[in-house]
Parts: structure tokens; C-alpha cells; sequence
């Protein structure tokens, strides 16, 4: 007996986290007989996997070139700067561009680099990091 018992379903899903595996596994999760007459145990379940999910790391992105960090891209302009933006328009969606060139000339303004590469990789990079920093 232990002081503390961790529900199986919720040690099995601790387990499962720390493998950092992609595969999709089906677990067993336990039913309560007259779960109505046991609130504290549906609580402490409920508390248990919110736990769970907050000793969960942050998920990470692995750029393929270097990026500026957010905390970078957060300093504030010069009043220069904000001036400039104060009295030039940000293009539009009207504006007769195929969707990844649009996202280059935002991310262009916001000082958000679009690496070259051989693929779409770059844009998709640099719009994580706008969707990251805004």
C-alpha cells in the first residue's frame, strides 16, 4: 500500500509521455462503479491528468537555419520606426500575391527573416515564429 496511490490510466499516460514517442497507443482507462457516489475520485483523477499535462515541456522547433529568438523580435522599435508603421499601410489580403510570397512581405515588415532553402520549409518556419511572437 502507498499513501498516495497513482491511478494506473494516469501512471500508464506518465510512462507514454516520457517515451516521446509519435506512435498513437490505446491505453486502458478504468470505469467507477456508481461514479455519482465518488466525486473525490473522478476529482483526484481529474487532478491527476491536469498534472499530467502541466509537467508536460513545452514543444520545440528545430529551425533548419538560425532564427532570432523571440525576446529579440520583442524589443521595442526605435520612434522611428513606429512612426514609419503609423503612417505606412500593411499590404492587405487584396493584394495579387500567391499566399507564400504574402507571408514573406509580412514577415519582411516584422523583421522575421525567410531563410532560402529548396523547399516551402522557410516560409512555414517563419510563420511559426510570427504565430510564436504575436
Amino acid at each position: 500500500p502507498t499513501i498516495n496511490p497513482v491511478d494506473p490510466s494516469v501512471l500508464e499516460m506518465q510512462y507514454i509521455q516520457t517515451r516521446k514517442q509519435k506512435q498513437v497507443i490505446t491505453i486502458q482507462v478504468r470505469s467507477l462503479e456508481q461514479a455519482e457516489q465518488n466525486p473525490k475520485q473522478i476529482e483526484q483523477w481529474i487532478g491527476s491528468v491536469n498534472e499530467l499535462h502541466k509537467s508536460r515541456p513545452p514543444p520545440t522547433v528545430e529551425f533548419s537555419k538560425n532564427m532570432p529568438d523571440v525576446e529579440t523580435l520583442m524589443q521595442e522599435w526605435s520612434p522611428e520606426m513606429e512612426e514609419a508603421f503609423n503612417q505606412i499601410q500593411m499590404p492587405g489580403c487584396d493584394i495579387d500575391l500567391p499566399l507564400g510570397e504574402y507571408a514573406k512581405v509580412i514577415c519582411g515588415f516584422l523583421d522575421i527573416p525567410v531563410q532560402k532553402l529548396n523547399n516551402k520549409k522557410s516560409v512555414i518556419e517563419a510563420l511559426h515564429l510570427l504565430f510564436s511572437l504575436y
